[in-house]
């Protein structure tokens, strides 16, 4: 089952993004993108300067790869699903 994103809830956490998306039982899938796929996400942004902002243009695309990873059971401790270069860049 995909995962739906639960909507504008990002914010900064202390190396990325997290957000909020929700499984079929809608129980709460925490989602983390690291700093470093944003930044290769928008290699001509200035490094540090608005992580949320990246996050938000990339959004669905971010989400479509968390939900992926969700799928083929890649998760972190906790639960939570990472998304970092590699993954942002098949």
């Amino acid at each position: 089952m995909s995962l739906i994103d639960a909507g504008a809830n990002a914010y900064r956490y202390e190396s990325g993004v997290e957000f909020g998306m929700s499984d079929h039982n809608k129980a709460v899938v925490r989602v983390r993108v690291s700093d470093t796929a944003l930044d290769d996400l928008e290699p001509k942004t200035r490094r540090g300067s608005d992580y949320v902002g990246i996050f938000d243009r990339h959004r669905t695309r971010i989400a479509d790869v968390a939900s992926k990873k969700f799928n083929a059971g890649q998760l972190e401790p906790g639960g939570i699903v990472l998304v970092l270069t590699r993954d942002l860049s098949r």
